[in-house]
């Protein structure tokens, strides 16, 4: 009983870590708007993936963790931002669809391993995880770690499905027209998102 309240504490803490509203957020939702829900769902997998990855490496040392940080931590804001970019500024361009597009298998493999990319490039997420740790008094061994990182990955990927199957009931109600525009601002929030990390990059 003991064991399965822990399991569902990691879940839970997947789960609240990938609520917040963030650019993968974003991502995530022009894809089901624009390509309908397997390509949101495959893209909130690579998302889950990466959670799953921190939350492990967190799970086995977080003392190591802020040392590699202090280290990398910059270059990795840096390599998040230019992916950002790079992914947003097309949306700017894109025009309005009658129906989602659809994907062939392959560009959804691609897709989940954007996501894994960009996730494991932002170090913020890996600091939530050790925050999360750090506050609930957690100590873990390398089992203890495995199963924390199975419970955040269940966490993770029960939001980003979440998010997906809502967004792909959202489309059905919207014109084309409205579609490309709310892109077109999530764009624009990419944008400045991209601009942030890299101003706190120069900052440092």
């Amino acid at each position: 009983m003991i064991a399965t309240c822990i399991f569902l504490k990691y879940i839970a803490i997947g789960f609240a870590v990938a609520v917040p509203v963030g650019p993968m957020s974003l991502l995530c939702i022009d894809r089901t708007l624009r390509k309908g829900f397997v390509a949101g769902a495959v893209f909130g997998t690579g998302i889950a993936l990466a959670d799953i990855t921190y939350a492990f490496i967190v799970g086995i040392g977080m003392a190591s963790v802020q040392i590699w940080l202090s280290h990398y931590g910059g270059w990795l804001r840096f390599a998040g931002a230019v992916i950002i970019a790079v992914l947003a500024i097309p949306m700017l361009r894109q025009r309005a669809v009658v129906a989602p597009q659809r994907e062939v298998p392959n560009a959804h493999w691609r897709a989940t391993a954007a996501a894994y990319t960009l996730t494991m490039s932002n170090p913020h997420t890996i600091l939530l995880f050790a925050t999360v740790l750090a506050a609930t008094s957690l100590t873990l061994d390398a089992t203890d770690a495995v199963i924390f990182a199975i419970g955040v990955g269940i966490g993770s990927l029960s939001w980003w499905l979440m998010l997906t199957a809502i967004m792909q009931r959202i489309a059905h109600r919207l014109s084309a027209t409205t579609i490309t525009s709310i892109n077109r601002v999530m764009a624009i929030m990419l944008i400045g998102i991209a601009v942030y990390l890299l101003a706190s990059v120069i900052h440092h």
